[in-house]
């Protein structure tokens, strides 16, 4: 009996049989694919929230400081005794010249960033008030004691006395009146600070001021900081918050005390001001500003309630800060969508114009107290 050769496949059912797996291929990577961007927009975003979040901890905590253990406006303070070489002000605000803090402003247009300019205990010395032994001159020594907290290092630090500019030494006399004195010099191991000039010393026609020895009299150092976006690589377009010290003018940024807080960062912005009217100090009236017009600020930090010229910057009580961060990279996939306005939202962000694609952008707001100068309430 003839056996029949066992039968192959047809071309017909080869062909039938490679389009379906093509098609289950293809099903296949393009789940892939789709799976893929969607991690990979996740962990952008996951990113830009670690990004922004870390931002606004940093803002959020320095601007709630702002006025600590220092006046919130040397020019109406009625406890101070002499007025500063410079006015000092809590917390003054401006709009940022666009060219030094944001890449491709013509394809990211109607973004202009605030600056945040404080003045307070930043030095690093945890709010310590320290006791003198003595003034003499413009040279303050203090009570021993506070070596055991403060190392030769940290103290240096907090008392910098480079260039006789960089911070100020608060100086509380006997009836609370205060003297701020730029501090030129430091000597540990003695316990002294030099001050620039020496202070008032009172007398039958200075009613404020040193008084005998200058024992026990309360001091702390007091210094400008300040917040602002800031291109800092022009070759990939990446700007980022900066805080940085400033001198004694508040306004003449200290070499070297630059700090990267956050990458990335494409916008600052605050609103909501809420300012405390009530003339009398007695029962707040608060009156809240919903955006950063020309009434808040301008791009001289001069004008407006929150300019150095303002005399009424002291009576802010609470501000809504509002922080966009882009993402890395562009996505090919991302149609560019420009801002239409300035206080409208950024939904993307065009790093590089040449290429297609845009990146992501993620906006968060937190909202601030600025407790210290509700408590001096002058």
């Amino acid at each position: 009996m003839l056996r029949r050769a066992p039968r192959g496949f047809t071309l017909y059912e080869l062909l039938v049989a490679a389009v379906i797996s093509a098609v289950l291929v293809g099903i296949v990577y393009a789940v892939y694919i789709r799976a893929s961007r969607a991690y990979r927009a996740q962990s952008l975003v996951v990113a830009m929230q670690q990004q922004a979040r870390f931002a606004l901890d940093h803002l959020r905590r320095d601007i709630s400081l702002a006025g600590f253990n220092a006046t919130p406006n040397s020019t109406l303070d009625p406890n101070l005794c002499t007025q500063p070489g410079s006015p000092l002000k809590a917390i003054t605000l401006k709009r940022s010249v666009v060219a030094g803090a944001i890449p491709n402003p013509t394809d990211n247009p109607n973004i202009q960033p605030i600056e945040f300019t404080l003045f307070g205990d930043y030095t690093g010395a945890n709010g310590e008030l320290f006791l003198t032994e003595s003034v003499s001159g413009n040279v303050v020594t203090l009570q021993t004691g506070f070596e055991t907290r403060i190392s030769e290092a940290q103290f240096a630090h907090v008392f910098d006395p480079t260039g006789g500019n960089r911070r100020y030494l608060r100086v509380v006399d006997a009836d609370q009146y205060e003297i701020y004195l730029p501090i030129s010099g430091v000597n540990y191991t003695a316990r002294q600070i030099t001050l620039t000039s020496p202070p008032p010393v009172r007398n039958g026609t200075q009613t404020c001021g040193i008084q005998g020895f200058g024992q026990g009299i309360q001091v702390s150092p007091a210094m400008f900081v300040r917040y602002r976006v800031e291109l800092t690589n022009a070759a990939t377009s990446t700007s980022s918050l900066v805080r940085e010290e400033l001198q004694t003018d508040g306004v003449t940024p200290i070499n070297g005390s630059k700090l990267m807080i956050a990458e990335n960062v494409v916008d600052l912005l605050a609103y909501d001001f809420v300012f405390d009217t009530d003339a009398s100090k007695t029962s707040p009236v608060l009156v809240a500003t919903p955006l950063p017009d020309s009434t808040i600020l301008d791009e001289s930090g001069q004008n407006g309630q929150l300019g150095t010229l303002s005399t009424t910057g002291q009576n802010l009580r609470f501000l809504t800060l509002k922080l966009t961060v882009r993402s890395e990279q562009e996505e090919p996939q991302l149609t560019h969508r420009a801002r239409s306005g300035p206080h409208d939202r950024i939904f993307t962000f065009d790093v590089y114009p040449t290429l297609q694609g845009a990146a992501r952008t993620l906006t968060l707001t937190s909202k601030v107290m600025l407790q210290t100068l509700a408590v001096r309430n002058i």
